[in-house]
């Protein structure tokens, strides 16, 4: 199980756009993807889930991953909240 930390810098949070895409990129992995926010605990593959949980800017969210592929998987979804909280750089790419 691997855990980080990042702060949601992103001026508009996690909404229905955002929320989406994260879940699609961690529906991609076969380990379990979580999001902590406060003391609300969320799988990032449902994107009701992510969209319900509250993460507005100034929250600082714990990304948990637990299986085979959880080296890539936190790798690759903690890169989609760097790009995410930086607003000149698209979250396509």
């Amino acid at each position: 199980m691997i855990r980080r930390e990042i702060q949601m810098m992103c001026e508009t949070g996690l909404h229905a756009r955002p929320a989406s895409q994260l879940s699609s990129l961690a529906s991609r992995f076969s380990c379990d993807t979580w999001m902590r926010v406060r003391q609300k605990q969320v799988n990032l593959k449902s994107v009701l889930d992510v969209m319900a949980c509250g993460a507005k800017k100034g929250i600082t969210v714990e990304i948990i991953c637990s299986g085979p592929d959880e080296q890539l998987a936190i790798t690759e979804i903690i890169s989609f909240f760097k790009r995410l909280n930086n607003p000149k750089k698209s979250i396509n790419s």
